[in-house]
């Protein structure tokens, strides 16, 4: 937040597909009671085949491996955002 009614956001979104990573960077301003929006850059960066091997099997890993995956994730989209 860059002042009382100005906010810069990060959005991202991934979905099934494994596609890749859909990311936005936008400014939300409040004025006269309305919010508007402005999206600032956008662009999808694919996954390499190392992540999509990983998303693709989170669903047999046991509960400690996917808590791993799930901070390693955390970090890659991090490091996307930066």
């Amino acid at each position: 937040m860059d002042s009382k009614n100005n906010f810069k956001v990060i959005g991202l979104m991934s979905g099934t597909s494994l596609d890749g990573v859909d990311l936005a960077c936008c400014t939300f301003k409040q004025s006269d009671g309305a919010w508007r929006y402005t999206i600032q850059a956008a662009k999808t960066v694919k996954y390499p085949p190392a992540w999509i091997r990983k998303l693709s099997g989170a669903h047999l890993l046991s509960g400690e491996e996917l808590v791993n995956l799930d901070a390693a994730y955390g970090k890659y989209l991090g490091m996307l955002c930066a």
